[in-house]
């Protein structure tokens, strides 16, 4: 599989982070031919084999990745809940130094193994959301979808993950679904060589239309796995990820992501599917304090101040990129350096910081329930089922709140209450993941259940409903300042992350702080009924994702996915609603910043209001290169050396060339294979597409920005009324034309290319794979000593790329 095949960059590790080539633009555009209809990418679509062959495809897309999700998953549960147990036991024993030596060395053992598989394999670094964005939008940035790449992704996770950073595995999983469709095509098309027809339908799926469905079905199916959302990942990729489609990939991908589902349920529970199965974040929905219709000002309030903070996380975000960028740039050794920096500033807020806090009685967790007789409640089968609507208590509380309230000349004289009641605390405090610290044993600490805790069991402590002050606002507060600070300086650092964790923590913070700030100073003064903490600390996380991510139904859908919880729909839809009215005011969606920050090629949804009178002639390149439809070896030649992908055809008539087609490069690679002779000449009408997009000179610059980004080409040759070429539009010369008059007009001072998104040669898969399909087989570059000392041009470089 050619794993290996990269060479590790000079002075690795301590060395500059490779960088190669360009990026290059997606073919998604149809190509049509009646002289050759194999020429066509749609002909061999049309067929019952292609079409099983497909669905057998996806299909395996879901099983892989979410047995490697299950098992990467595993791994980090395992090495992240023994580093925590670990450090709780010593901070419960007093050894605070003992405790941080062993959290610091473990921890900074761990990222370094991250760290260097990233510096082997750079298009690992960070979540890879905006390189997955910017190829669903047309733009392919080199390694994305590379063996090294997908190694190092899923090594460099799970440690990563273990250590105890501030940051969380679901992004690098949406990238790691979007590469597990690449891997299969070859994968297949080497074991199943020996069966040509079916050979022959896997090979299709090097073409860019197909490996496009594959990537888009593999990246839903990453947040069905990591989130049990199959929904939420259709919305993901057609609200965020994704710049065109139809109603057959949402079919597609849909199907994917719930095989995926599936499949993480029985790998999660067996044949026997259990319920908190498929919601990763339980909440006890049978237990909640309704909320009124006037609520909604409070979810509103709710919507404002998350979605700000979560346009404040950008903002200091891209202010780090950019710091990192300067200070840091591509040096290995100042990767490491930071690395380093990052887990000893981490370890040390994570060990101490709780020593600030204060320890907090367990039945604190049941206060909220008013001390009444246990008279007043009605028991079944020894549970207490609460009969007043006022109050919530969770399931796991139960049984503490009645003996905790128990008549004690009532309880059985052959029972130890006290017994009773300690065993039912350790219960409370196991399912709770709530932390002793160094605390008596009917106590725990508020902080450092926050801190000694992975990222997944922190949000699950801050959505707890039922435990109205398991966590008080002075708690969360410095823990939410605390955590906001790591996450900012961790995110974008040189070993695989994700921030979703942090921003559902966050946000679950700042809910769950309202949530208290509402009953102790609206409802409770004016004796109405109490709202549970834990519902805002869900509603405010919802907020704080969509103030930073800028999605609104995706994120609604995962998080009521999630949490299984629908009651708060009404409430949950306006907060998200709220931040994203919010954060987009206030800046730009974080992956969108990033994406026009590492300067990758991406069209956003329409053009600058500022070019509406500009039209196609003044952005065009000019002169474009053309070539009769019989050319020569010599004209195929400079064709070949230039860096375009794409020339027009022409054909004499009415004394004028007119266009009559396309043809690409790699076309052109076998037709001067076939030249001998310096005066042969080749028909290009054989091979070139012949319903290439066309537009007039004085077509307006939005309508073409239009046709280019809807229909995902990557050629539109400008022609005047007499249909000669004029121009040539690309994916460059729109970006080129729209930053000049955009909001991220600033940042084209530097052209070049962060280290994460910059290793951009990539072969045709013809070139990657000796199985490919048969139409890209026989194309190859034509021998070197043709083009001189410098060689023949990179095979993939092109116009629409962003050297």
């Amino acid at each position: 599989m050619g794993i290996m095949a990269g060479v590790l960059p000079p002075g690795f590790p301590f060395g500059d982070i490779k960088k190669s080539g360009v990026t290059e633009g997606a073919d998604y555009q149809a190509i049509n031919n009646s002289r050759r209809p194999e020429l066509s990418n749609t002909y061999t679509r049309q067929t019952g084999a292609y079409a099983i062959t497909q669905w057998i495809i996806l299909a395996l897309i879901a099983i892989v990745l979410a047995c490697l999700y299950r098992g990467l998953n595993a791994a980090i549960e395992v090495i992240s809940t023994a580093r925590m147990q670990n450090l709780a036991d010593n901070m419960a024993d007093g050894h605070f130094f003992v405790a941080w030596v062993i959290n610091f060395f473990s921890s900074l053992g761990l990222v370094m193994v991250a760290v260097l598989f990233a510096l082997w394999a750079p298009a690992a670094i960070s979540s890879g959301m905006p390189e997955i964005i910017s190829y669903l939008n047309g733009a392919k940035p080199s390694d994305l979808l590379s063996p090294s790449t997908m190694l190092s992704k899923a090594i460099g996770l799970v440690f990563a993950v273990s250590s105890g950073l501030a940051i969380g595995p679901e992004g690098p999983t949406i990238h790691l679904g979007a590469m597990i469709g690449p891997r299969l095509v070859e994968s297949l098309a080497w074991l199943f060589s020996g069966l040509p027809s079916f050979s022959r339908n896997v090979q299709l799926f090097f073409d860019d239309m197909d490996m496009r469905k594959l990537v888009v079905a593999g990246s839903a199916a990453g947040i069905a796995v990591a989130f049990r959302s199959p929904i939420g990942g259709v919305f993901f990729v057609i609200e965020e990820a994704i710049s065109f489609f139809d109603a057959q990939l949402v079919f597609r991908t849909y199907f994917t992501c719930i095989i995926a589902y599936y499949i993480m349920a029985v790998l999660t529970d067996g044949h026997r599917l259990e319920a908190d199965t498929f919601t990763p974040y339980e909440i006890e929905v049978e237990c909640s304090a309704p909320y009124l219709a006037e609520d909604i000002f409070l979810f509103i309030i709710t919507g404002v101040v998350c979605g700000a903070a979560g346009s404040l996380f950008n903002a200091l975000n891209t202010t780090i990129f950019r710091f990192r960028k300067k200070f840091v740039g591509a040096s290995g050794r100042n990767r490491i350096i930071e690395a380093l920096c990052l887990v000893l500033i981490t370890s040390l807020i994570v060990v101490f910081a709780p020593t600030a806090g204060h320890c907090t009685k367990l039945r604190q967790v049941v206060d909220h329930v008013p001390a009444q007789t246990t008279d007043s409640y009605v028991f079944d089968s020894g549970n207490l089922v609460l009969d007043d609507p006022k109050v919530c208590l969770s399931s796991t509380a139960k049984d503490l709140y009645r003996v905790l309230h128990v008549n004690r000349s009532q309880w059985p004289e052959d029972q130890d209450l006290d017994q009773v009641v300690k065993e039912l605390q350790d219960k409370v405090k196991e399912n709770l993941e709530l932390r002793q610290f160094d605390c008596d044993e009917d106590e725990y600490s508020q902080l450092g259940s926050l801190f000694f805790n992975t990222g997944h069991h922190a949000v699950n402590l801050l959505f707890q409903t039922g435990t109205y002050d398991i966590l008080e606002a002075d708690a969360l507060a410095g823990f939410l300042i605390l955590y906001f600070l790591l996450a900012v300086v961790t995110a974008g650092a040189t070993f695989p992350s994700g921030l979703v964790i942090p921003m559902l923590t966050m946000g679950g913070a700042i809910g769950r702080m309202i949530g208290i700030a509402v009953n102790t100073g609206i409802k409770e003064p004016a004796n109405v009924q109490l709202m549970d903490p834990g519902a805002f600390a869900m509603i405010g996380a919802a907020a704080f994702w969509c103030g930073s991510g800028g999605m609104t139904a995706t994120i609604a859908v995962i998080i009521l996915e999630v949490t299984g919880d629908f009651q708060y729909l009404p409430a949950l839809a306006i907060a998200v609603i709220t931040a994203n009215v919010v954060g987009t005011q206030l800046n730009h969606s974080l992956y969108h910043s990033l994406i026009h920050l590492k300067h990758i090629p991406f069209l956003e949804d329409v053009a600058n209001e500022q070019l509406n009178h500009v039209t196609v002639r003044e952005v065009m390149a000019s002169p474009v290169l053309s070539l009769p439809a019989l050319a020569g070896r010599q004209q195929i030649k400079e064709a070949l050396a230039s860096t375009h992908n794409g020339f027009p055809v022409t054909d004499k008539a009415d004394g004028v060339d007119k266009v009559i087609g396309l043809i690409l490069k790699r076309h052109l690679y076998t037709l001067y294979d076939a030249l001998k002779g310096e005066h042969d000449t080749a028909d290009l009408t054989e091979f070139m597409n012949e319903t290439p997009a066309f537009t007039l000179e004085h077509t307006r610059f939005p309508e073409a920005f239009r046709t280019f980004r809807s229909q995902g080409l990557r050629h539109l040759v400008v022609v005047n009324d007499r249909f000669e070429a004029l121009g040539m539009l690309t994916r460059k010369d729109f970006q080129k034309a729209d930053h000049a008059h955009g909001a991220h007009g600033a940042d084209d001072h530097d052209h070049s290319h962060d280290e994460e998104s910059s290793h951009m040669h990539v072969l045709h898969p013809a070139v990657r794979h000796p199985t490919a399909s048969s139409r890209f087989a026989a194309y190859r570059p034509p021998p070197m000593d043709d083009f001189g000392d410098e060689g023949p041009a990179p095979l993939m470089r092109n116009d629409d790329s962003t050297a």
